[in-house]
């Protein structure tokens, strides 16, 4: 399908409208950073400061909203209750930036997040350069007895970009039984059918490892935010509900009215003289002038306008498309 990229936008835009709706797996631990770095679910899973870890800027440019760690002696310690690499099912997510600090020696990476000891291992790292592996690249580990990878040990690996790039990332990861999946900025990366479950008794961390093994041992160097841990596998819609959570209502219309550009050119139609492209700009400077009533009004013109165009100048699967990513806007507007 020619617009199925945009098809995939539309409908992380329209979940991430759903305010209300319930993700699939029971939130067992919560750590939005909000000023602290406790758990905000009523199980006290609340993490512990160690080193120079401060709160800094989130995503949203709000301060005291997630945690900077300087590559040096600087972690969060959650204990060992939430054992959660134990359990059969579980998901994670959270945000990170790297911003390339730190120890870039031959490791396993600068952890985000880690429970391992030797030959038990769970981690999510960014990794140095380790031959055939490159640096920058997510490395999601489990490994459970003696044998080698492949036989006792399964990487999820993200090589597309080097992630030490002072951007922030939203990573998940997905095990549910033997099953396991990486998904990153809302996209699957890899898949796997040999993930295993991780027995051991250290402590849960954020942004280091107590292995004794000093190659896991490397601080992060960046920000961490939103981490989130369930008692199941969350499913497809939820991450990319999760992914486009808190996006402000004018960053998604201006999704939409990208879209509809690009889509114009691929049909042939002129900009100058699009109906539903009028209705979309107009809606967007409505939202920059905090006029909501008025650009409720013209995304439902904008509806209007692609029903018009349905099975003439666009097809039916781009105009479900639009009208998805343009009602996940009104929602949005309504609810705030």
């Amino acid at each position: 399908m020619r617009f199925s990229k945009f098809t995939a936008l539309a409908t992380a835009l329209l979940i991430s409208g759903m305010a209300n709706a319930d993700l699939s797996g029971s939130l067992v631990a919560d750590y939005p950073f909000n000023g602290n770095a406790n758990d905000e679910t009523s199980n006290g899973h609340d993490g512990t400061i160690h080193g120079d870890t401060a709160l800094t800027f989130d995503r949203f440019g709000n301060a005291d909203n997630a945690y900077h760690f300087d590559g040096y002696g600087d972690y969060i310690e959650i204990g060992t209750s939430l054992n959660f690499p134990s359990w059969p099912s579980y998901s994670v997510s959270l945000w990170f930036l790297n911003d390339g600090g730190g120890d870039w020696s031959l490791s396993y990476g600068q952890k985000i997040i880690d429970k391992t000891t030797p030959y038990h291992d769970f981690y999510l790292s960014i990794g140095p350069v380790n031959p055939p592996r490159l640096t920058g690249e997510i490395r999601f580990k489990t490994h459970e007895g003696y044998g080698s990878v492949g036989v006792d040990g399964t990487y999820l690996i993200d090589s597309t970009a080097d992630f030490r790039d002072s951007a922030w990332h939203h990573v998940v990861i997905n095990k549910n039984g033997s099953d396991g999946e990486l998904w990153v900025d809302g996209e699957l990366s890899e898949s796997a059918d040999d993930v295993k479950t991780v027995y051991n008794n250290t402590s849960l961390l954020f942004g280091y490892s107590f292995s004794s093994d000093s190659l896991q041992r490397r601080y992060w160097s960046g920000d961490i935010d939103d981490i989130r841990i369930y008692d199941q596998a969350i499913s497809e819609v939820d991450v990319k509900r999760l992914h486009m959570e808190g996006v402000p209502p004018a960053d998604m219309l201006t999704e939409v009215v990208e879209s509809i550009v690009t889509l114009n050119i691929q049909e042939g139609l002129a900009n100058s003289l699009d109906a539903k492209l009028d209705a979309a700009i107009g809606a967007l400077d409505d939202v920059n002038t905090d006029n909501d009533v008025s650009a409720v009004n013209r995304l439902y013109a904008l509806i209007s306008a692609i029903e018009a165009q349905r099975g003439k100048k666009i097809t039916d699967t781009d105009a479900d498309a639009l009208i998805a990513a343009t009602n996940a806007v009104i929602e949005k507007l309504m609810s705030e």
